[in-house]
């Protein structure tokens, strides 16, 4: 599949960002904050996917501002989910626990079910980025019970897939191999139907560690080749760098230690480049100027 996926635009991140910097330009002109806000959650979104930290913090920094202004909480719900998913990936998780419970807490009297799905989701996600793995995995569960009355069918089986990499992840993470083997290859084969390359290779990925974890470092292989070929060729370093550890894993159970070295070596100047240490300075600063920001309207208040 992977060469009817090679012009694909919806995964040309960069020129994805380009589009959307100049839709952020006229709703500025327009003075259109919640056009603004969309905007910038979709540009947040791109730089997300690129391993781009700190360009995410900076366009949901301002997202936050703006929508502060707004009477719009499904939109604020948004912010707050996005703003989770950027510190979930930076590893900052208190910050990411405390934006997914406000989402969690928005939602809980929503009617709809997407955002329901959404948040219950999100929150699991930080549970079992914490270690509260039972949690988490009970929250993933409860998420994916929302799925069926979204609409329409294709955004329904995006969900439904993701919902099931996720699970695939916390199952991981308390030993239960085959689940979440099934759930992963489950999830490959949805994303395979929507035509959407970094949900298959995602769940190709959570497939390899499953079937290392079954010993079957064979199976791990052929799993693992067509998911670093997404990742590498539109660019989800993030994935990668997870792609490569476990190729690198299966060449260690194959016996083919020279080979798992170069794969690990390899795996970790990726790591290096992604820059995690430099976003979380990043979100340092934000913060403290949100502090000094609100300081100084309460002195002239």
């Amino acid at each position: 599949m992977a060469a009817a996926y090679a012009d694909d635009e919806r995964f040309d991140y960069a020129r994805r960002a380009e589009r959307l910097s100049e839709a952020l330009a006229m709703y500025r002109a327009a003075d259109d904050r919640e056009g603004q806000v969309r905007t910038l959650i979709s540009l947040g979104n791109s730089a997300s996917n690129v391993a781009d930290h700190v360009g995410a913090l900076d366009y949901l920094a301002e997202a936050q501002e703006i929508v502060a202004t707004l009477a719009d909480p499904p939109l604020q719900a948004k912010v707050n989910s996005q703003l989770s998913g950027a510190h979930l990936e930076m590893g900052d998780f208190a910050t990411a626990l405390h934006y997914s419970k406000l989402e969690w807490e928005a939602a809980a009297g929503s009617e709809s079910g997407e955002a329901r799905l959404m948040a219950a989701n999100g929150l699991g996600c930080v549970l079992l980025a914490m270690g509260e793995n039972e949690a988490g995995i009970a929250q993933l569960r409860e998420s994916m019970l929302h799925i069926d009355g979204i609409e329409p069918p294709g955004r329904r089986v995006h969900y439904h897939s993701q919902s099931l990499a996720d699970l695939a992840l916390g199952l991981l993470q308390v030993g239960d191999f085959t689940e979440a083997l099934a759930c992963a290859r489950q999830g490959a084969e949805l994303a395979v139907t929507i035509d959407h390359p970094p949900l298959v290779a995602m769940n190709q990925v959570y497939a390899s560690r499953a079937a290392l974890g079954l010993a079957n470092p064979t199976l791990a292989m052929e799993l693992l080749a067509p998911a670093i070929e997404t990742a590498d060729r539109i660019g989800l370093k993030t994935l990668s760098i997870q792609a490569n550890y476990e190729r690198a894993n299966a060449l260690q159970q194959l016996g083919r230690d020279a080979e798992a070295l170069a794969a690990y070596r390899a795996a970790h100047a990726l790591e290096k480049n992604v820059g995690k240490d430099e976003a979380f300075r990043r979100a340092e600063f934000l913060r403290a100027r949100k502090e000094i920001s609100e300081n100084r309207k309460e002195r002239e208040a």
